[in-house]
């Protein structure tokens, strides 16, 4: 196989970026984007997706709680049997019960209801994707949550699951909290009033020369609903490129 592991340093303050810098100058395969702070997972899976190069993308955590090991099949899976995405499903966890566990299971089962997407772990950071899929959507915000749904609504529609071991953490705190449970049903709602007014399905965050309704390119003046979703996202641009600053994203430089 010809491969490429590229790590996003998401702001660490411990020592992780000169592990990196070392394995890149001892592997050509190893690549590595450090940020300035912490911004936040989809800011590092949105630079992960622009720099990926591969014809297969797969992204993992870095707290250990999932296996390497799982990479061969859910490769197979997007190879061999054509998905276009395939999520892991942590069926058996090791997360407290009622802090995370239960939260999850709640989110999972509104999130199926309101996508149509039917996968029992969203958030799932093992995950399998054509390179097609990364370079058609966009990740920002807390979005990472609803990727799948992303996928599905770019017209992506082969999206599976494979389930998946999940190990106990061993190092570092879970950042999961109430607030983070309240902005994901906030993005579910946005995504669902997006998806519910055939709204922008795929736009480019950087110009607005055009507008895509449906997949396709619209000429005629547009309706007053989808002219305020359009407003709305310019806006969440503008937000989004001010407070999370993808141009603060360093590329390693290995020697």
């Amino acid at each position: 196989y010809v491969y490429e592991v590229i790590f996003i340093d998401d702001g660490s303050t411990d020592q992780s970026w000169q592990v990196v810098e070392s394995l890149a100058a001892q592997h050509p395969e190893v690549k590595g984007i450090k940020f300035r702070r912490n911004y936040g997972k989809s800011p590092a899976l949105y630079c992960g997706f622009e720099a990926a190069q591969g014809d297969v993308v797969i992204t993992m955590d870095a707290d250990l709680q999932d296996s390497p090991d799982e990479i061969p099949e859910l490769y197979n899976m997007v190879v061999n049997e054509g998905y276009d995405l395939v999520s892991g499903w942590k069926k058996k966890r090791y997360d407290p019960v009622f802090t995370k566990n239960l939260p999850s299971k709640l989110f999972n089962a509104t999130a199926r209801k309101v996508s149509g997407v039917k996968l029992h772990d969203f958030n799932c950071g093992l995950k399998a994707y054509r390179k097609e899929v990364v370079k058609n959507i966009e990740v920002y915000g807390e979005m990472h949550r609803y990727i799948p749904y992303l996928a599905k609504a770019a017209g992506f529609s082969k999206i599976g699951e494979k389930e998946v071991k999940h190990q106990a953490r061993k190092f570092g705190q879970s950042k999961f909290g109430f607030n983070r449970f309240v902005n994901g049903y906030l993005d579910l709602l946005t995504l669902w009033f997006l998806s519910k007014y055939y709204v922008i399905i795929k736009y480019n965050m950087k110009k607005y020369n055009c507008i895509v309704i449906n997949g396709k390119f619209l000429t005629q003046k547009i309706t007053g609903v989808q002219r305020f979703a359009l407003e709305s996202i310019k806006a969440l641009d503008n937000l989004v490129s001010k407070q999370d600053g993808y141009i603060l994203a360093v590329p390693i430089k290995a020697n």
